[in-house]
């Protein structure tokens, strides 16, 4: 029997921009509890990432919504490097989950990550996001003077972005 190994953390440098790439495992269905344990886990790999290996301090902390935990290590991390952060949201998750009928309004994993969503959002520096009205939304969540950046797009079914 033979065990592979896979790095969990990669350093790339592509077009003299370095990027460190962390793995999880993301073999999950899309309302299962494993999906939110890759999640944890993720998140936790992340903050445990040794930043000193970084030769700069970012200006920059540019954090995509995958999972909304992410929020939570972009936080930390703009504090940390006393940096300014970018929050983008590609999905809104506690509105997702309630609106699709799989869960109620109410249900404590719905609530803990709404405030944890309204908590990114009061952090952030520059919303970005990739959901039609945004803004309107970001309104909604209670923050009318936040800076938000719609940036959706047509999706082309025939390109996809996979890491190899």
């Amino acid at each position: 029997m033979y065990q592979i190994c896979i790095k969990k953390y990669t350093h790339k440098k592509i077009n003299n921009v370095s990027y460190y790439f962390v793995r999880e495992k993301n073999d999950y269905s899309l309302y299962s509890f494993q999906r939110i344990i890759s999640w944890i886990k993720f998140e936790f790999n992340v903050f445990n990432f040794n930043y000193k290996k970084i030769p700069f301090k970012p200006d920059v902390i540019y954090i995509s919504s995958l999972s909304l935990l992410t929020i939570l290590n972009g936080i930390y991390l703009k504090k940390r490097f006393k940096a300014k952060l970018v929050f983008e949201m590609r999905d809104l998750w506690p509105y997702f989950l309630y609106t699709t009928g799989k869960f109620s309004k109410i249900n404590p994993f719905v609530v803990l990550l709404g405030l944890i969503e309204k908590y990114g959002i009061y952090q952030s520096d520059l919303i970005v996001g990739l959901i039609p009205k945004i803004k309107q939304y970001i309104n909604y969540r209670g923050f009318y003077t936040k800076k938000v950046f719609a940036s959706t797009f047509p999706v082309n079914k025939n390109f996809f972005i996979r890491e190899p």
